[in-house]
Protein backbone atom coordinates (compact mmCIF):
# COMPACT_ATOMS: atom_id res chain seq x y z
CA UNK A 1 0.00 0.00 0.00
CA UNK A 2 0.78 3.19 -0.42
CA UNK A 3 0.97 6.79 -2.83
CA UNK A 4 1.70 6.89 -6.35
CA UNK A 5 2.76 9.96 -7.78
CA UNK A 6 1.78 10.66 -11.71
CA UNK A 7 3.84 13.76 -12.63
CA UNK A 8 7.13 15.14 -12.71
CA UNK A 9 8.31 18.10 -10.77
CA UNK A 10 8.67 20.11 -13.57
CA UNK A 11 4.83 18.72 -14.86
CA UNK A 12 2.66 22.18 -15.79
CA UNK A 13 -0.30 20.90 -13.33
CA UNK A 14 2.39 20.36 -10.81
CA UNK A 15 3.98 24.45 -11.35
CA UNK A 16 1.32 26.31 -11.99
CA UNK A 17 0.20 25.66 -8.39
CA UNK A 18 3.76 25.07 -6.78
CA UNK A 19 4.56 29.16 -7.66
CA UNK A 20 1.63 30.39 -6.06
CA UNK A 21 2.31 31.84 -2.55
CA UNK A 22 -1.05 31.17 -1.65
CA UNK A 23 -3.85 28.80 -2.86
CA UNK A 24 -6.88 29.52 -1.95
CA UNK A 25 -9.31 27.20 -0.45
CA UNK A 26 -12.46 26.75 -1.86
CA UNK A 27 -14.46 24.45 0.46
CA UNK A 28 -15.74 21.26 1.20
CA UNK A 29 -17.68 20.84 -2.47
CA UNK A 30 -18.72 16.84 -1.11
CA UNK A 31 -19.05 16.13 2.59
CA UNK A 32 -19.22 12.38 2.07
CA UNK A 33 -18.36 11.19 -1.42
CA UNK A 34 -19.28 7.05 -1.34
CA UNK A 35 -16.04 6.27 -0.28
CA UNK A 36 -15.73 6.96 2.92
CA UNK A 37 -14.25 10.51 2.54
CA UNK A 38 -14.94 14.18 1.59
CA UNK A 39 -13.64 16.11 -1.55
CA UNK A 40 -12.38 19.49 -0.86
CA UNK A 41 -11.85 22.41 -3.70
CA UNK A 42 -8.71 24.85 -3.89
CA UNK A 43 -8.41 27.28 -6.35
CA UNK A 44 -5.46 28.70 -7.73
CA UNK A 45 -5.66 32.43 -8.12
CA UNK A 46 -5.90 34.16 -11.37
CA UNK A 47 -6.35 30.87 -13.15
CA UNK A 48 -9.78 28.93 -13.84
CA UNK A 49 -7.97 25.32 -12.70
CA UNK A 50 -8.11 24.07 -9.45
CA UNK A 51 -7.19 21.36 -7.49
CA UNK A 52 -9.42 18.89 -5.96
CA UNK A 53 -8.26 17.06 -2.79
CA UNK A 54 -10.07 13.60 -1.64
CA UNK A 55 -9.49 13.43 2.44
CA UNK A 56 -9.88 9.80 3.59
CA UNK A 57 -12.74 9.74 6.64
CA UNK A 58 -13.15 12.96 8.55
CA UNK A 59 -9.30 13.58 8.71
CA UNK A 60 -7.04 15.73 6.28
CA UNK A 61 -4.91 12.50 5.52
CA UNK A 62 -4.94 12.74 1.32
CA UNK A 63 -6.29 9.62 -0.89
CA UNK A 64 -6.00 11.58 -4.02
CA UNK A 65 -4.89 15.09 -5.62
CA UNK A 66 -6.34 15.98 -8.80
CA UNK A 67 -5.87 18.61 -10.98
CA UNK A 68 -8.43 20.09 -12.89
CA UNK A 69 -8.20 22.20 -15.35
CA UNK A 70 -11.87 23.63 -15.71
CA UNK A 71 -15.10 23.34 -14.06
CA UNK A 72 -15.99 21.22 -16.51
CA UNK A 73 -12.96 19.14 -16.22
CA UNK A 74 -13.00 15.44 -15.09
CA UNK A 75 -9.72 16.24 -13.61
CA UNK A 76 -6.14 14.23 -13.68
CA UNK A 77 -5.05 12.33 -11.06
CA UNK A 78 -1.59 13.67 -10.11
CA UNK A 79 -1.06 11.66 -5.92
CA UNK A 80 -3.47 8.29 -5.51
CA UNK A 81 -3.74 6.59 -2.23
CA UNK A 82 -3.36 2.85 -3.09
CA UNK A 83 -4.41 -0.73 -1.09
CA UNK A 84 -1.49 -2.26 -3.02
CA UNK A 85 1.80 -0.98 -4.38
CA UNK A 86 3.50 2.46 -4.41
CA UNK A 87 5.40 4.74 -1.29
CA UNK A 88 4.91 4.69 2.47
CA UNK A 89 2.71 2.37 4.56
CA UNK A 90 0.15 5.05 6.13
CA UNK A 91 -1.92 7.83 4.57
CA UNK A 92 -0.52 11.45 5.37
CA UNK A 93 -1.84 14.92 5.20
CA UNK A 94 -0.91 17.72 2.80
CA UNK A 95 2.35 18.79 4.93
CA UNK A 96 3.53 15.51 5.75
CA UNK A 97 3.55 14.70 2.12
CA UNK A 98 5.50 18.07 1.38
CA UNK A 99 7.90 16.56 3.45
CA UNK A 100 8.04 13.36 1.75
CA UNK A 101 8.78 15.06 -1.43
CA UNK A 102 11.40 17.58 -0.13
CA UNK A 103 14.09 16.39 -3.12
CA UNK A 104 11.21 17.03 -5.06
CA UNK A 105 10.86 21.31 -4.82
CA UNK A 106 7.44 21.77 -6.83
CA UNK A 107 6.09 19.23 -5.32
CA UNK A 108 6.51 19.88 -2.04
CA UNK A 109 5.69 23.77 -2.29
CA UNK A 110 2.09 22.82 -4.05
CA UNK A 111 1.59 20.17 -0.99
CA UNK A 112 2.88 22.95 1.42
CA UNK A 113 0.17 25.75 -0.58
CA UNK A 114 -2.79 23.03 0.04
CA UNK A 115 -1.83 22.38 3.76
CA UNK A 116 -1.52 26.33 4.38
CA UNK A 117 -4.78 27.37 2.22
CA UNK A 118 -7.04 24.74 4.38
CA UNK A 119 -5.48 25.77 7.68
CA UNK A 120 -5.92 29.66 6.62
CA UNK A 121 -9.56 28.52 6.06
CA UNK A 122 -9.85 26.86 9.75
CA UNK A 123 -8.37 29.64 11.64
CA UNK A 124 -11.02 31.86 10.53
Amino acid sequence: MGYYYYCRDDDAMITVGSGVSQLEYGGCIQADDGYGGSNHLFRIPGKSACYHVHFNGTSRKVNVLRYKASSTDQGTNMIKWSDSGGDGTERVNCSSLAYKCKDYPNHAKLLKSLHEAINRKAEK
